[in-house]
C-alpha cells in the first residue's frame, strides 16, 4: 500500500480507529443507531458478534460474513469485467 502524502500508511490507523471508537460502544444485534456514526466496518461488526455468547449474534455473523463475500465478489467480477472492456479497446 502507498503511503499517502504525509509519509503515513492509513491501513493501521483505520484498524486503531475502528477497534477503538466502534466496538467501545457494544451496540446490540438490532441497533441501527450505529449505522448513521462516522465509521462503521462489517468485519469489526462480525468480530464483535463472534465474541458473544448468545446464538442469535452467530447466526447474524454468519449471515454476514456471507455477505461480505457475495458484496467482495461482485466488486471484483465488476473490476474484471471493466479491465477487460478497457484493454479490449486497445
Amino acid at each position: 500500500m502507498m503511503p499517502t502524502s504525509a509519509g503515513v500508511n492509513p491501513a493501521p490507523a483505520a484498524v486503531i480507529g475502528a477497534t477503538t471508537g466502534y466496538l467501545s460502544k457494544a451496540p446490540g444485534l438490532a441497533d441501527v443507531t450505529s449505522l448513521g456514526d462516522r465509521f462503521t466496518a462489517l468485519p469489526i461488526q462480525i468480530t464483535s458478534w463472534v465474541g458473544k455468547p448468545q446464538s442469535e449474534f452467530h447466526a447474524a455473523s454468519a449471515a454476514a460474513i456471507i455477505v461480505l463475500l457475495v458484496f467482495v465478489l461482485l466488486l471484483n467480477s465488476f473490476a474484471v469485467v471493466m479491465r477487460h472492456r478497457f484493454e479490449k479497446r486497445r
